[in-house]
């Protein structure tokens, strides 16, 4: 029986992996019409790598349930997308479609042992393994949201830092964004590279600030976006001095932050040191005094 199953399952992965595009040319077709129509690129569709093949395959699955989400939950998931940075790659409908399909997956899969042997083991993960396959996306993404605020986080004070001595230079904030953008490489000179190409494409400045703090949603790069947007008024002086400023806190905090990172290392370095080091000194220690008492107890 768990034969059957392995084949089966095997079959349905090969099932999903097939290049139906390339069996079915025609309906490439179809699908460029269908989006000539809508107006829509979807470069998903383009990629032939095994996770965009899974995420085309999620959206489809959004589309043909028909799946209605309340517009405040939409634009939730959608801001979390944006905020993780894949909102290029992932759309809201693949990410939902993939929670669905993981939770259809787990459920059929263990449902074939709950038909071959029934027992309440097996009954508990066919509760269970819906709800877990359901909640792995929102894990993900929400690792990904970390890693990525991380990463703004560590580079903030050297960016803010390079931007002050430059516009003390003489330069204007938005010419020294560009001259940052051109020398370092990351994830808030990208957001940076962001906001200079919404100025040229007519959004205002402060606009385009508040939008790369929602982007971000570090407390650092809000900070730092309403004060530059209210400093811009007073020219280049007041936006050196608040970038200045700005670069002093982002380093107390980062400060701060690795004396945090520190304490709870050795907090969580506490318990292992226990159950791995402690056992080892006690043989060491109590070792030869055993091994002594043990003696003398043959002796006699």
């Amino acid at each position: 029986m768990h034969k059957t199953i392995s084949i089966l399952a095997f079959f349905l992965v090969l099932i999903i992996l097939i290049p139906w595009n390339e069996l079915f040319p025609s309906r490439n077709l179809r699908k460029l019409i269908k989006f000539l129509d809508e107006e829509r690129f979807n470069s998903i569709v383009r990629n032939n790598s095994l996770f965009h093949k899974f995420l085309h395959l999620s959206e489809g699955i959004y589309r043909i349930l028909k799946i209605k989400y309340k517009p405040d939950r939409y634009k939730l998931i959608k801001n979390k997308i944006q905020t993780a940075g894949i909102n290029e790659t992932l759309s809201v409908e693949a990410y939902i479609g993939a929670k669905i399909f993981l939770a259809l997956i787990s459920f059929s899969y263990v449902l074939l042992f709950f038909l071959i042997q029934r027992s309440t083991l097996i009954f508990s993960l066919l509760i269970t393994t819906p709800v877990i396959g359901y909640i792995v996306p929102d894990s993900i993404l929400a690792g990904k949201i970390r890693k990525r605020q991380w990463q703004i986080q560590v580079e903030l004070p050297y960016v803010l830092n390079t931007l002050a001595i430059i516009t003390e230079a003489g330069l204007t904030f938005f010419e020294a964004i560009k001259k940052v953008c051109e020398v370092r490489k990351g994830v808030f000179v990208g957001e940076l590279n962001k906001v200079l190409e919404e100025v040229e494409l007519g959004i205002l400045k402060k606009d385009a600030l508040y939008r790369m703090a929602e982007r971000c949603e570090v407390n650092e790069v809000s900070v730092f976006s309403f004060t530059l947007a209210q400093s811009l008024e007073k020219g280049t002086t007041g936006v050196a001095l608040a970038l200045k400023e700005q670069a002093g806190d982002a380093w107390t905090k980062r400060k701060n932050k690795a004396k945090e990172m520190g304490e709870k290392a050795s907090i969580k370095l506490f318990f292992p040191m226990i159950l791995l080091v402690f056992p080892c000194l006690a043989i060491f220690l109590l070792g030869p005094a055993i091994l002594s008492i043990v003696k003398l107890l043959a002796l006699r």
